[in-house]
Formats: C-alpha cells, structure tokens, sequence
C-alpha cells in the first residue's frame, strides 16, 4: 500500500499507534485512516506498508530492504494508492476522470474534451481533479518506482476508488490534448513512460524526477535504484553522507554512458545548493533548471563524422575529479539571458545589436579559424550563426534540428531585424518565427562570451569573466558552443597527447 506521505510532524507529534505483534507501534495520522478504509469487517487482509515492514531504526535492514522493494511492489497482487480522506470533492473528480479515460479515439480528444470544458454541471469537477492532483502523494520520490513496476493499481480516496490504468489513461489524454497545466504528474505522465526494468543510461530518470520530494535527500538516488541499472555504487548505504552519494553519482553515470553529460547538471548558479559539494557536482536535491545544455544532433567537436567520441576519462578522490582534456582561452566579457528576458522580442534584438557592435570590434583582427579569412562577412557570419548555436528548426514533420548552410545565418538574421525594424517587405513570417525560436532555445539561461583572443561562443549562465574554458574527452553535450571547434577542431590527434586537468 502507499500512502501521500502527509507531514513530516504528523508521526512525530501526533502519533496513532496499532498493535503490531502484540505491541503498540505509532504510525502517522494518515496510516490510520487508511487501514480503516481499507481493512475487512470479516476477514484478514494481508498487506505491504514499507514504514511497518521495514525497521526504521535498524540501518543495516533499511539498506537491504530498499534494495527489494522494488520487487515486493512487482510481485504484488495489487497496489493500492491511498490519497487520503474525501474532501475538495474528490467523488467528483474521479467521476471526470473516468470519463475521460473512455476517450478511444484521439482525433476526438479535443471535442470531447472542449465539451467537457463547456458543461457548466463539470465545472466543479475540473477543480476537484485539479485539488486531487495536488496532493503530496504525485510529488513523493519513492511513488516513481512503486508505481512503474506494479502490475496492478487502484487508487482510492476515502471509499472510492479508480483502476489505475484508467487513472493514467485520462492523464494520457490530457497531456495529448495539451491541457498538461492541470497535471503536475509529468511526474505520473512520465513514469508510465519509464521502463520497469533496469536501464542502461539512466541518467535522464535522475533528471526528470530530480523534483521530487523526500524527507531523506539520500532518497532522491536510492528512491530510483531499481530503475537507474542497480549500480553497485549507488546500493542504498544510509551510513554514507549525502556528499559522497551525489558524488557516487557522478562516478557510475560517467561509468555506464561512457560520456561527461552529468557535469552539465551542475548547481553552481544555486546559492542554495548543498554545502560541501564540489563545483562539479549535481545537487539532486536542487530543483531542475531551466533546460539541459547544448543538444549534441549535428555536432562532433571531437572528431568530424565522429558518432562515437573517445569515452570520457574520469577519476575521483575525494573532492577533484580528473578529467584528459586541454584548456582553450579565457573569457574576456560575458552577457548573461535570462528566461524573462527573451520572452521580450524587441529586447533580444537591442541586446543582440549592442554585442555585435562590442564583439565585433576585437574580433575581426583576431578571427583565424584555419581556412577562414577574417574579413568582416565571415566575422559577421560567426557572430549569426553563434547567437543560434549554428541550429535552426524548422517546422513540419522532420523538424530536426540542423546545422545552418552557407549564407543561411545571413538570410535569416536580415529577414528577422528586418521584421522588428518595421521593414517586412518581403520577410517571410514564418522564417523569421524560426530564428526567434531559435535564438531563445540558444540563449535562454545561457551567456554569450568573447575571449581574449576575440573568439565568441555561448557558455552556460554560471561562467564568469575570467573564467578559463577546457575541452574534455566524452562530452557529447555540449557544455559551450564556440565557432569554429564544433566540427572536430576541438580535441585532434591521440587522446596521449591531452592533459590530465583536475576539477575542485
């Protein structure tokens, strides 16, 4: 059985005790009212409460247990979801979502749904669901798990219930109707798309249920240990400090993927990151930002037409962590943006025009990229293509993500400042509609920067003047985008050659 976890004080302050073996056991508030609900007048019922079943205060069994529990949750006959007592009209909103699980077809989902919408006599229940779906129970870390590897569940509040595979196909079609404001169960909506069984790269279960909640920060590793590949360095230990097991992290995720794509989920822009931690590290505690890094489609800075780059060299001791790579230059000047900024169009295109004027004019002597003249259209043609990483999207069924062609960055940067100068003529809106998201997909929570040799890239928000860049073995996601290098340029020749660069 799994429960909404409540508040921490609840079994603290206002314990309810049972017999258990003869003896009195204090559970929570919450515990209570649902083995009321649940319990038989007339018969025994057997079940699985992991705060009973498992000795909170031994240590040595809690490490064992939790490596199981994903098989008691899998082996079971069935998983009840308690969400607590009625309130907030919750009959209701288990009413709507079982008729919005009985949608078959989805080209009908929008009708159905905008009828629903429109029904005054459903206003309440839209409410209610929204009430449900708030609930701490969607929020709890170990919930991703227990859930993805139960083969039957019903979710109950009070003494009503609902099938849980018709509880997930309403959040199904909710999402498919882009009504997804309503569910904060990406958490649910993503983990009835997590495979139950152990996953080589796991590295992006970590990062979508990083928001999860647990009373023990340890949990928000040891709550997906099932599902992040039972990596022998993660086996749940609640004798190690949290430091250390975000830093264990670090080390199997290099480990299984081969590449240096955890360092991209570091929390130095956090001021309330963990303490202790080296700058590297992720803090899994820290709630996700505002977008991964540099997507890797197209690039190949370590090799040209290198789909498989040389595997990421990696050592820890302690608080360094040893890297093969080289360093590139230093920053000179950076210019930050910020998410709020770029929801202003006339902003991006002042602040786009004052770093073109500023980057420009120590660039241009400075330009030399092999066999690049630094004449000022390829000056002006690095700077456009930099501020959209090179990348362009565009619309339709294949709208990948592809490199710019010749003169592409030209075309695209005149129609769009011709669009917001006044100066449309013959712009195509939805070429410029192209560059604009383009421009914020590269720049959002990112810096544009200029070297001491003139050179300019984008570098994550967190970079400061000063700082000194490096090129590592196995990151294919990029950690910067500098014109020039992200065509095998960046790390040439046998990996012998490279330096061995220590991080703090």
């Amino acid at each position: 059985m799994e429960l909404h976890a409540g508040r921490i004080n609840d079994a603290i302050y206002n314990p309810h005790d049972i017999l258990v073996n003869g003896q009195f056991f204090p559970i929570t508030k919450n515990l209570e009212a649902a083995l009321r609900r649940v319990r038989l007048p007339d018969l025994k019922r057997t079940l699985w409460i992991d705060s009973v079943c498992i000795n909170q205060g031994d240590i040595s069994e809690v490490n064992i247990q939790v490596q199981r529990i994903w098989a008691i949750y899998q082996h079971a006959r069935r998983v009840l979801v308690f969400l607590g007592d009625e309130a907030d009209d919750s009959r209701q909103a288990f009413v709507l979502s079982s008729q919005l699980s009985q949608v078959n077809d989805l080209d009908d989902v929008g009708q159905r749904i905008t009828a629903l919408l429109n029904d005054e006599n459903m206003e309440t229940c839209w409410e209610a669901l929204y009430q449900l779906l708030r609930r701490p129970w969607w929020s709890r870390a170990w919930t991703i798990q227990e859930y993805v590897v139960a083969k039957s569940v019903v979710f109950q509040c009070g003494s009503i219930e609902l099938d849980g595979e018709a509880f997930g196909k309403a959040l199904d079609v909710m999402v498919e109707y882009r009504f997804s404001s309503l569910v904060p169960a990406r958490h649910l909506y993503l983990a009835r798309h997590v495979p139950p069984t152990p996953i080589i790269i796991s590295l992006n279960t970590l990062y979508r249920f990083r928001e999860s909640n647990s009373f023990d920060a340890r949990d928000k590793v040891y709550s997906l240990y099932r599902l992040i590949a039972e990596n022998p360095k993660l086996a749940p230990d609640y004798t190690k400090r949290v430091q250390d097991l975000f830093k264990d992290v670090v080390g199997a995720m290099i480990e299984s993927s081969g590449t240096l794509e955890v360092l991209s989920h570091h929390s130095k822009s956090n001021q309330t990151s963990l303490p202790g931690l080296p700058t590297w590290c992720p803090d899994w505690t820290v709630m996700r930002g505002k977008r991964m890094l540099l997507w890797p489609n197209e690039y190949h800075s370590t090799g040209p037409e290198r789909n498989d780059p040389e595997p990421a060299f990696a050592q820890i001791d302690g608080g360094t962590l040893t890297l093969k790579g080289k360093l590139v230059q230093r920053i000179r000047w950076l210019k930050a943006f910020e998410s709020d900024d770029l929801k202003d169009e006339k902003y991006i295109y002042n602040e786009s025009r004052a770093i073109e004027t500023a980057a420009l004019r120590g660039a241009a002597h400075n330009l030399r990229m092999e066999n690049e003249s630094a004449d000022h259209a390829a000056t002006l043609d690095a700077f456009r293509r930099t501020l959209v990483a090179s990348r362009i999207r565009k619309t339709g069924a294949n709208n990948i993500a592809t490199v710019l062609g010749p003169r592409e960055a030209d075309e695209l940067w005149d129609a769009w400042c011709n669009q917001l100068e006044g100066n449309n003529g013959n712009t195509n809106q939805e070429t410029t509609s192209w560059y604009t998201e383009a421009l914020y997909g590269a720049l959002c929570g990112r810096a544009f920067f200029v070297f001491d040799g003139g050179q300019f890239g984008l570098v994550d928000e967190s970079a400061q003047a000063g700082d000194v860049v490096g090129v590592f073995l196995g990151a294919r996601v990029l950690f910067f985008y500098l014109h020039g290098l992200m065509s095998g340029r960046a790390i040439s020749g046998s990996p012998d050659r490279l330096s061995d660069i220590e991080l703090v």
